[in-house]
């Protein structure tokens, strides 16, 4: 969730709020860019929960999910080994091995071409996925994130 006045807003969503003096307030309600029914309910409670605490209403607001605290392991960021199309095979929130299949990487520019395996350096959870099949080497495929244990919380 942002908040506040930034030249961007102004070809955003939050324009109409900032072209009347308002401040606005931004969130990604969904994966990928996109919105969902789960993320619009938690931004709703988030932004009630941050109205609250600010005293700007005064409503019982729903706790929080308990939060995981994770991290990008060492070759968590899958990245793409050359130009083309990248049809996944995984999505957000699965659970991968170190060599499972991520995914094809299909080279545009070699039609007959077999398509490329892409596959996973580390285990992990899957947390973000390119949005555009489209891709070019070195581009971002996946990122993989990993629990936190108690002790490293601390």
């Amino acid at each position: 969730m942002v908040g506040g006045s930034h030249e961007k807003f102004r070809t955003e969503s939050v324009s109409p709020a900032e072209s009347s003096g308002k401040r606005p307030v931004a969130a990604e309600m969904g994966w990928n860019g996109s919105v969902s029914p789960r993320g619009v309910k938690r931004t709703r409670f988030a932004v009630e929960r941050v109205l609250n605490q600010l005293g700007l209403i005064n409503t019982a607001s729903q706790p929080a999910d308990p939060s995981l605290q994770v991290f990008i392991p060492a070759g968590g960021n899958l990245l793409s080994p050359g130009d083309g199309w990248f049809e996944p095979v995984v999505e957000i929130g699965d659970e991968v091995q170190a060599g499972d299949l991520a995914g094809w990487l299909h080279r545009l520019s070699e039609p007959e071409a077999i398509p490329q395996a892409i596959h996973f350096k580390v285990k992990g959870r899957v947390y973000s996925q390119r949005t555009f099949g489209a891709t070019s080497q070195g581009n971002s495929l996946a990122v993989l994130v990993q629990n936190l244990s108690n002790k490293e919380r601390s």
